[in-house]
């Protein structure tokens, strides 16, 4: 079996765009835990979240999730020193929940709130997570098998599984893969339900 090695890494966290200021962040024991501003929080019992700072990197034209993946992608590629004839064949595996949500909720409280329907309905074509890995692939030209992974909180990790799973059965010698998700209401709603998100931040 091949054996399977991680050469670069990407990261876009509430600490900030890139890996070295996500370890300064942890390694610090900064608190990146504050007040929510992507969305309505009124009503919650929580309105706390690890939110990423802006500005965001990339076209506004993009989803919010879009741009974090493009980012983070974007480093690890960098970081492992990989150019367009590595990437021709590169396998791309995502893990995500939410896709373009954050945007198509947008779309529907205009709709439902102001009775506006607005003129483009773009907002509503990213919304499927599997959105991610096309703007990804399109955007690297990673040219090999382009998976999407679904599985709740676990979808980056078994990403990079799946991954590690495709280089060591020799279906490519190459592979990007990780996970994404920008903060929903839909998603920020069903963790209140639940009562599983404090009023107060954790240490890291």
């Amino acid at each position: 079996m091949t054996q399977v090695v991680v050469t670069g890494l990407g990261a876009v966290s509430p600490y900030g765009a890139g890996v070295a200021e996500y370890w300064k962040g942890l390694a610090g024991g900064a608190c990146a835990i504050r007040d929510l501003t992507l969305i309505e929080t009124d009503g919650f019992r929580c309105r706390l979240a690890a939110e990423v700072p802006e500005p965001l990197a990339g076209s506004a034209r993009r989803t919010r999730a879009d741009r974090l993946a493009i980012a983070a992608a974007g480093e690890a590629l960098a970081d492992a020193g990989l150019g367009a004839r590595d990437c021709a064949a590169a396998a791309l595996v995502v893990g995500a929940v939410g896709g373009g949500m954050l945007e198509a909720e947008a779309w529907y409280w205009r709709t439902a709130r102001a009775g506006v329907r607005p003129a483009s309905l773009s907002a509503l074509r990213a919304v499927l997570p599997s959105a991610h890995a096309e703007t990804l692939g399109s955007r690297f030209r990673l040219g090999g098998p382009r998976h999407t992974v679904v599985t709740a909180c676990s979808s980056g990790a078994v990403a990079l599984a799946e991954a590690s799973e495709l280089i060591a059965a020799g279906v490519v010698d190459v592979a990007l893969a990780g996970g994404v998700d920008a903060i929903t209401r839909i998603c920020f709603m069903g963790f209140n339900a639940l009562r599983l998100l404090d009023t107060a931040p954790c240490r890291p």
